[in-house]
């Protein structure tokens, strides 16, 4: 191509330059630079081969618009009297030197960790590379001569350094943004660039003299003549195509990022758990909405800073760190996506259980930690919940019997590799069952918690005490023989001496205490268990609210029980029991004027079993229902049998239990049993125990009511022993106290006995009520009765219990034959 004129010091600067071609060459410089810049933050989000290629086509790009400038504002320049040609070995040059040098500028640009130090460092060199071009691309022109100015030659090389340092600090500044705000300032940013860039070009171009070698067109291989026009905008439109496709590719790129970055804040604040992500030191990169509101931090006061510092307890930072360092060193992955509890801390200082889970990526080749945490306050709440609820009694809060067994194997354990004694102790709660039903489940609840902690201040510090259920407690007592295991179950006998106050009852209970020794009873768990239950069982056939340690015999005792309470399910099917009957006599006339029905057992292989061994089996089986109503049955319908035969009617007397008692159809039962006999009901007296009596007031009452309403009678037996109070007698429709033998045994000897009859005797007269005394066996007992105007009397003095037809025997002296007088009482009072 060819531009006639002199030298450029010579000419009109308005006539020498296209000024199309001038506003070509800076738009070109301006896009040219905002695809630097947008290019740039391109390379800083890649890795890998994606990097490389953003590189490569960054600086083929950011090259290429950078020389196109240059060129055309070079081919805009046309003074009159020059004729120019190009080399095109020389262009090729400078075009690769511009792609060089940008290539440079991206690469220093786009590291994750430049200083400000490498940054001017870099924009220097880029900036000789692109002066380089440019200059080089002034010795491309043929035919003719240049020489620089030295100040503006200077000049246009420190715009050119300069130009690059700030592109590079741009591209720096504002590569991470892709909102609308960073875009408007990289556009901004573009356009000083570019108005850098071709300053410097101007510069350059007005520092050159170019003085033509000759007047005439030189030719070679390597030139190329043309309209300078044309091929500007040529140059023009093909390097704007190559800056869009970059735009373009960097667009798409962006909507994939911007799709990426949304679908990261989504995960991030939609997540149930903290995220928390970290760099290589452990400082804090991304903190999601439910970590800020777990640990009281806002995003903006945590970003940048430690995670130890933060949320890690003082405690357990050095931990955490020697094993994030150790994972950092080693790349251990046994760290990844376990689960572990740990504690962490909250912004007030507050400390609460965490599960961590830890992943990890790759970003700029250093690891991001990506942490998963969650507050499991409430489930170890939860878990605390299950395991009291699964080793711990949750009315006294003492460990329960699968606690108790696992403790028991562990200390048994130890004492073997020591050997160690280790003692067990069972205790029983006398009368409790007495209590719980007479004042209800509350007071009894009560009163165990307030015996649990009695016994635990009884206990020492390495003794271990469990209640196995109602009001059985047992203790485990390490390193402990026989002498110590005495002397702390004589501590709580001492203690449960004083009365506990229980809802305003003042209330005394005693404990039945059974003790056993390791390794002289047994070696194992079970064992050691069972010989102190059976221990305790001796304590209570002894008298109660004593100790016994095991002896091998009651395995003795354990088994017939164990036999007997077999038998009794079988003893009603295949009729082994049997009623006896003992009367009851008017003391001033001596007349029978009742019996009462007792019951008997011949085991066929035991042989007689006394009421008082198997009724408390019957009791606890829950056979006393059967038991009883058969007890019922027969008595009625003997008693109406005799009727029938023209025996004189009496009362025929049944004892009721408190369970009985208690059974929710028994009254309606009761009534069907009187129809079905035919048993006229003032014929039939049934005998309550004071532990009845004293139970729910109201609930007692309207039970009573309702027997009486029948025409039953009823009597209050064994009176004197249990709760004796005037109020429940006043209240109650009773007909009869029995006073206990235990008081008529020494009428005779004891001013105590003699003055507690006495009273009875008194008050029941006052109340209307009549008084049987049981245990009647001396003429000098019923001499004192009598005395003291006594009704009626029960005992060996009489008559023994005997079967139905001794009974029969008893009745029928009593019988006036047709046309004689009355036969005299048939009893005798002999003994």
């Amino acid at each position: 191509m060819e531009n006639e004129g002199t030298s450029m010091n010579h000419e009109d600067w308005a006539a020498m330059y296209n000024q199309n071609l001038l506003a070509i060459s800076f738009l070109i410089a301006v896009i040219a630079s905002y695809t630097v810049l947008d290019v740039s933050r391109r390379v800083s989000l890649s890795r890998g081969w994606k990097r490389s290629a953003w590189l490569t086509g960054g600086a083929c790009a950011m090259g290429i618009g950078i020389w196109a400038m240059h060129f055309i504002a070079m081919l805009a320049y046309h003074p009159s009297s020059l004729s120019v040609t190009y080399s095109v070995l020389m262009v090729a040059l400078s075009v690769l030197v511009a792609i060089a040098a940008s290539l440079g500028g991206l690469v220093v640009a786009c590291r994750p960790d430049i200083t400000m130090k490498q940054l001017t460092v870099g924009g220097t060199l880029v900036g000789f590379a692109i002066s380089g071009m440019h200059y080089i691309g002034m010795a491309a022109m043929d035919n003719v001569t240049i020489r620089y100015e030295p100040s503006l030659f200077t000049l246009s090389i420190v715009i050119a350094v300069g130009a690059s340092i700030a592109a590079l600090m741009l591209s720096f500044r504002f590569r991470v943004h892709v909102s609308r705000f960073g875009k408007m300032l990289k556009l901004g940013s573009g356009v000083i660039m570019g108005t850098a860039i071709t300053g410097m070009h101007y510069t350059g171009m007005a520092a050159a003299h170019i003085v033509p070698v000759s007047s005439e067109m030189t030719h070679s291989d390597a030139a190329y003549q043309g309209n300078y026009f044309l091929l500007a905008v040529l140059i023009a439109a093909g390097t704007i195509v190559v800056l869009a496709l970059a735009l373009f590719s960097a667009y798409f790129a962006d909507q994939r990022l911007a799709e990426q970055i949304a679908l990261k804040g989504s995960i991030l604040e939609s997540a149930m758990d903290c995220i928390v992500m970290l760099d290589a030191r452990g400082n804090i990169l991304e903190f999601n909405p439910v970590a800020e509101e777990t640990f009281g931090y806002s995003q903006r006061e945590v970003i940048g800073r430690n995670m130890t510092e933060l949320i890690i307890p003082p405690p357990l930072r050095q931990e955490y760190t020697d094993r994030l360092n150790q994972y950092l060193k080693s790349g251990d992955g046994k760290l990844l996506g376990n689960r572990y509890e740990t504690m962490a801390m909250r912004a007030d200082g507050s400390e609460f259980p965490i599960e961590l889970t830890v992943t990890r990526i790759k970003k700029a080749g250093a690891p991001i930690l990506t942490t998963y945490l969650r507050d499991i306050t409430e489930r170890r709440l939860a878990d605390e919940t299950i395991m009291q609820m699964a080793y711990y009694d949750p009315l006294t809060e003492l460990p329960n019997r699968n606690l108790f067994m696992q403790m028991v194997a562990q200390v048994l354990q130890q004492a073997r590799q020591t050997q160690q004694t280790v003692s067990v102790m069972f205790i029983d709660l006398d009368r409790f069952k007495y209590i719980n039903d007479t004042l209800g489940h509350y007071v009894g609840d009560s009163l165990l918690q307030a015996v649990a902690q009695l016994l635990q201040r009884c206990m020492r510090k390495t003794d271990i005490v469990s209640r196995l259920g109602g009001d059985e407690f047992i203790a485990l007592l390490p390193n402990t023989g026989r002498q110590g295991a005495a002397m702390l179950a004589q501590r709580i006998i001492d203690q449960m001496k004083q009365p506990m106050v229980i809802d305003k009852h003042h209330l005394f209970i005693t404990p039945s205490i059974g003790l056993t020794v390791y390794p002289e009873d047994a070696f194992d768990v079970d064992s050691l268990v069972k010989n102190a239950d059976l221990a305790m069982y001796a304590s209570k056939e002894t008298g109660k609210n004593v100790y016994t340690f095991f002896d091998p015999r009651m395995n003795m005792v354990n088994s017939r029980k164990l036999e007997l309470e077999q038998g009794l399910r079988k003893a009603l099917e295949q009729q082994e029991f049997d009623l006896y009957y003992q009367p009851k006599i008017h003391i001033r006339t001596r007349k029978i004027i009742g019996m009462e029905a007792l019951i008997r057992w011949q085991h066929p292989e035991l042989g007689w079993v006394s009421p008082g061994e198997f009724i408390p089996i019957a009791e606890e089986t829950g056979l006393i229902f059967s038991i009883g109503e058969w007890i019922m049955r027969m008595a009625c319908m003997q008693n109406k049998a005799w009727q029938s035969q023209g025996y004189p009617p009496v009362r025929m007397a049944v004892n009721l239990s408190l369970r009985q008692f208690n059974q929710e159809h028994f009254v309606s039962g009761l009534a069907q049993i009187l129809a079905e006999t035919g048993l006229d009901a003032r014929w039939l007296e049934l005998e309550i125990t004071e532990s009845i009596a004293i139970r729910n007031e109201k609930y007692v009452i309207n039970r009573l009511q309702a027997i009486k309403e029948l025409g039953v009678s009823i009597s209050i037996d064994d009176f004197g022993t249990g709760y004796s109070s005037l109020s429940y007698l006043k209240k109650f429709p009773i007909d009869t106290l029995k006073i206990d033998r235990a008081f008529v045994r020494d009428i005779a000897k004891s001013s105590d006995d003699t003055a507690i009859v006495q009273a009875i005797i008194a008050m029941a007269h006052s109340l209307k009520l009549r008084v049987l005394a049981e245990g009647v066996e001396t003429k000098e007992q019923l001499a004192f009765l009598r005395r003291h105007a006594c009704d009626e009397a029960q005992g060996y003095l009489f008559s023994r219990p005997v079967p139905a037809d001794g009974m029969e025997k008893l009745l029928s002296r009593r019988i006036p034959l047709k046309g004689e007088r009355a036969a005299k009482p048939s009893v005798s009072v002999q003994p």
